[in-house]
C-alpha cells in the first residue's frame, strides 16, 4: 500500500498506520472512524532516543481507536469560507470547522485498555500559497468554552511581535452563527516563557486573551508546559486550559494551541 492517499466514495484518508475513514455508502461523512497505531520507538524519535528511551523502544504500540459523530458544522471560517491570510494574490484558504463532534473509542497503551468518550474539533483548510514575507509565525488556538459557545482565533505574527491585519478570532454560538473579530477588536497577550529543551525554541507560557466587545475575558494555560513536536516543522502543538469570565459569569474551556515561527533566536512576543 502507499505512504499516503486519499479517496472520495467511501471517504477515506490514510499516512503510513494512521487512517480516518467515513461511512461505505451515502454522501454524508459522518460518522468518521480515526485508527491509530504507532511504535514506541517512532513516537520518540529514533535518532533521540537515550538511556530509558531506549528500555522503551521495544514496548508493544500504542493504538488509538475512535468513533466521531455528527457535530456542530460545518462552520464556514472567514467569508463564506474563504479565509485571508495577507495582502498578496492567493494569501487565502478555504477553511470550515466541525466542533463538538460526539467522540468514543478506545486506547490502548501496552497490556492496558482505557474506554474513552469525549468531544472532538475537525478543521479542513487548503490553499495555494504561502504567507506574506512579513509574516514570521501563528499562534492557533481552538476552544470549547462551558456556556456552550466555541472559539477559534489565529493570530499571524509580524517581526515585531505584532498581529498582522489577516489575524482573525471566531465566536461559535451553539446554533453555529459566528462572529468574526478582526486584530483590533481582540488580544491575545503572551504571559511568560517556555524554553525547550536544547534551548533552542522560546514559546509563550501561556496568554491572556481579551475580545471586549463579547465581554470576553480568558487566560490561556497548558495542561503540560513541554508539548512540543520534532517534525519536519518545529512548533509547539497540545491541550490547554481556558480560565476567566464572560459578561461576568465565570467561564471555563478545553481546547488546543498551536504554536509556530519561535525556532531560533528568542523572538519579540509582542501583542
Amino acid at each position: 500500500m502507499a505512504l499516503a492517499g486519499a479517496r472520495g466514495q467511501p471517504f477515506e484518508v490514510w499516512v503510513e498506520s494512521w487512517r480516518m475513514t467515513g461511512p461505505r455508502s451515502g454522501a454524508d461523512i459522518f460518522p468518521l472512524a480515526l485508527q491509530v497505531r504507532e511504535e514506541v520507538w517512532e513516537a520518540v524519535g529514533q535518532a533521540q532516543l537515550q538511556g530509558s528511551d531506549q528500555e522503551r523502544a521495544g514496548q508493544p504500540p500504542v493504538t488509538l481507536e475512535l468513533s466521531l459523530g455528527a457535530g456542530r458544522g460545518p462552520v464556514l471560517q472567514g467569508d463564506r469560507g474563504l479565509s485571508v491570510k495577507g495582502r498578496g494574490p492567493g494569501n487565502a484558504s478555504f477553511y470550515y470547522s466541525c466542533t463538538r463532534l460526539p467522540t468514543t473509542g478506545r486506547l490502548t497503551l501496552g497490556q492496558q485498555t482505557f474506554e474513552v468518550e469525549g468531544a472532538s474539533w475537525f478543521d479542513r483548510e487548503w490553499s495555494t500559497s504561502a504567507l506574506d514575507p512579513d509574516v514570521v509565525g501563528w499562534d492557533w488556538l481552538g476552544a470549547e468554552l462551558d456556556d456552550g459557545r466555541d472559539l477559534m482565533v489565529y493570530r499571524l505574527r509580524t517581526m515585531d511581535g505584532r498581529a498582522a491585519p489577516a489575524s482573525r478570532a471566531t465566536l461559535i454560538a451553539p446554533d453555529g452563527t459566528t462572529r468574526i473579530f478582526a486584530p483590533d477588536a481582540f488580544s491575545l497577550v503572551p504571559q511568560g516563557r517556555w524554553e525547550s529543551p536544547d534551548h533552542r525554541a522560546h514559546y509563550p507560557a501561556g496568554f491572556g486573551m481579551s475580545i471586549p466587545s463579547a465581554d470576553l475575558d480568558v487566560t490561556i494555560r497548558p495542561l503540560l508546559a513541554d508539548q512540543e513536536l520534532l517534525l519536519g516543522v518545529r512548533y509547539w502543538e497540545g491541550a490547554v486550559a481556558l480560565t476567566g469570565a464572560a459578561a461576568g459569569h465565570p467561564l471555563q474551556g478545553q481546547g488546543y494551541l498551536e504554536l509556530t515561527g519561535y525556532f531560533g533566536s528568542a523572538p519579540a512576543l509582542g501583542k
